[in-house]
This record gives structure tokens, C-alpha cells and sequence, in this order.
């Protein structure tokens, strides 16, 4: 049995957490995304054995949650957890968790019962920097943030995994809370479209699915398609004819560049900078619209410098990598030739 040991050093959260913390759209902290919002440290203690030998049955198990913040009182929950996801199922040692809370538990907390379900996005392996490729991915949902509103909230947590067999068996790093997606179309004001195959551009609002192409083709992103509805949640929006479209799991991007990243088979041949248009912008004046839009927000897309927990040698990396994409986008030929030209 592989034993889970990561020697990291026992870091403090500071206030780069609360500058980043996503705003609800209520004050009153309704929902167990927003409480844990408020938190920035969090202990999960379960059997990491079972949950790694069970990670590709994806069944629940028991845990025991803690988290912890600045001037809040210690909140612990029972709860149930299970691997979760696809290509990370399959390979990473430490699978991403999805987190089952207890509806009675919400609901004697005052929370809304029925978000009772959160993503939780892991290291994945305890080498090679893996908890800086956890960071990267929380940095490029942080910037399609600036972006639009019709986007994930995330929260970032330094956690400590203990199995609950042997204490000292510990693993810290970081890692990624996903906002519930049924309550992500609430806020959004509409309905998740279930998982259907064959959608099409013109069934999706204009704005989001453009969006959503610019943003990918930015960081170096080619695992998504909306045919088969891939890492794309969609929402209808009342009074909506056409889907929003929502991207997420961003670890695949160029930006991330996980040690794992591997090439689409919608290209033939990847670029270093793995940049490709998946699919095509609706038009030149949307091109010239999202041009101007990324370059207003360059300056908040660098947010993430001030994180003191990225190493300086990612930071320089990610720096460069934006670099070239802002170059790209004074190639005008070379931009319309990939994010408009027929396929």
C-alpha cells in the first residue's frame, strides 16, 4: 500500500485569501460554499487507503472535516466523501474528492440543504511541485472571474489529510473548493441544462460561448468541446432561449502545464504553446470586442504575483506565458487566421 507522506512546511493563510474570497450574492451566508468562505484552512481526516484504492468505484466513505480561520470560531462536520472526476480519477495518486454534506446538518446550520454537494480539486501526486499546478489551476479560475460573472467561484484552502488509522500519517498541500453548480445557475438566474450531446454555437448566447473560446485559446486550454458537453456547464437563464456556457477543469491548460498534460484529439500536432482555437469566434467584431476586454483586465489577470505561496520561478513562468498571449493578440492576421478562419 502506497503510503501518503508530502513534507511541506506548515504555512500560515494571510489576508491574500480574504482579497480573493468570492462575494455571495446574499450576506447571510446561506449556503455551506459561502460559509466555507469564510475559512481558510481546512483538515480532512478519513482512510486515505480506501479512498485511493476505491478511487475508480467513486464510492462514499466517512470524514471528518475541520476548517479553520482567522477570527472564526472552528467549525467541524461529519461528512461523506468520494473520488470523483475522470482523467484525474484514473491518474493521480490522490483523486479529486467530492464533499456530501449531511442535509439535516445544513439545515440545522441554516443553510440552504439542497447545495449539499462540493467539488473538491486535489494535488494529485506528492512530487514534482504538484500543490504549485493546484495554485496555477486556482490562478485561471480567478481570472476568468475578472472576466465574467458567469464563472465558478472558487475558494482556495491550505489542507492537511490525516488518516484516521494513523495520525501521523499526514499529507499537506492545497486545494480548490468549487461553488455547487445548482447553486451557480441560481445565481445566475436560470436552470442547468442537462448533460446532452450535439449542442451546437448557435443554441448558446454569443457572448459566453466567445468568451469561453478567447479565455481557453489565453491559457493554453484544448480539453473541452461543446458537442459532448466537456468540462462546459450550460445554463438557461429565465426568459433565455440560448445557453450560457460555464467553463471549468483548466488543469489541462498549457498555463497549469501539469506534468500529465497530454495533446487533444481535436489538433494533430501540439504547439509548445499549446495554443489552438477548439472552435471559432462568431465574428470580427467579436474578435476586436475580446481583444479590447483582455487587455482592460491584464493588470487584474496578474493578481496572482501577490500570492505568497506561489514559488517565484512559477510566477516568472505564468508571467511569460500571459506575455506572449497579449503579443499574440497585436498579430491581428495571425489572430483572425486561428479564431476565425472556417474549419
Amino acid at each position: 500500500m502506497r503510503k501518503y507522506l508530502l513534507s511541506l512546511p506548515i504555512l500560515i493563510l494571510g489576508s491574500i485569501f480574504s482579497l480573493h474570497a468570492a462575494t455571495s450574492s446574499t450576506e447571510d451566508l446561506s449556503t455551506i460554499f459561502q460559509k466555507l468562505n469564510g475559512y481558510e484552512e481546512m483538515i480532512l481526516t478519513t482512510n486515505l487507503d480506501s479512498l485511493v484504492l476505491n478511487k475508480k468505484k467513486g464510492v462514499y466513505q466517512t470524514a471528518k472535516l475541520v476548517v479553520k480561520g482567522k477570527n472564526q470560531d472552528q467549525l467541524e462536520m461529519e461528512i461523506s466523501i468520494k473520488a470523483r472526476g475522470k482523467f484525474r480519477r484514473r491518474t493521480c495518486g490522490l483523486p479529486p474528492i467530492k464533499f456530501n454534506f449531511a442535509k439535516s446538518d445544513l439545515k440545522a446550520m441554516g443553510l440552504v440543504k439542497n447545495y449539499d454537494k462540493l467539488k473538491l480539486v486535489t494535488h494529485c501526486e506528492n512530487e514534482k511541485d504538484y500543490e504549485q499546478h493546484v495554485l496555477k489551476e486556482y490562478w485561471a479560475y480567478k481570472m476568468f472571474n475578472t472576466i465574467t460573472e458567469d464563472s465558478y467561484r472558487v475558494k482556495l484552502f491550505k489542507i492537511t489529510y490525516i488518516h484516521e488509522a494513523a495520525p501521523s500519517r499526514t499529507i499537506q498541500s492545497y486545494a480548490i473548493l468549487l461553488e455547487n453548480s445548482q447553486e451557480l445557475a441560481e445565481r445566475l438566474g436560470g436552470d442547468i441544462v442537462p448533460q446532452t450531446y450535439g449542442i451546437t454555437p448557435d443554441q448558446t448566447t454569443t457572448t459566453s460561448f466567445d468568451q469561453t473560446i478567447f479565455f481557453n485559446y489565453m491559457i493554453g486550454n484544448t480539453d473541452w468541446a461543446l458537442n459532448v458537453q466537456r468540462n462546459l456547464t450550460l445554463i438557461q437563464k429565465d426568459g433565455e432561449q440560448k445557453y450560457t456556457v460555464i467553463p471549468y477543469d483548466f488543469d489541462q491548460s498549457k498555463l497549469v502545464d501539469a506534468p500529465y498534460l497530454t495533446k487533444s484529439p481535436l489538433i494533430k500536432e501540439m504547439k509548445e504553446d499549446n495554443r489552438h482555437a477548439i472552435e471559432r469566434l462568431s465574428s470580427e467584431e467579436a474578435l476586436q470586442a475580446l481583444t479590447a476586454l483582455f487587455k482592460e483586465h491584464k493588470t487584474q489577470f496578474k493578481t496572482y504575483k501577490k500570492c505568497p505561496y506561489l514559488k517565484k520561478k512559477i510566477k516568472g513562468e505564468i508571467t511569460s506565458y500571459l506575455y506572449s498571449f497579449f503579443l499574440d493578440l497585436g498579430d491581428k492576421r495571425g489572430l483572425r487566421s486561428e479564431l476565425l478562419a472556417a474549419r
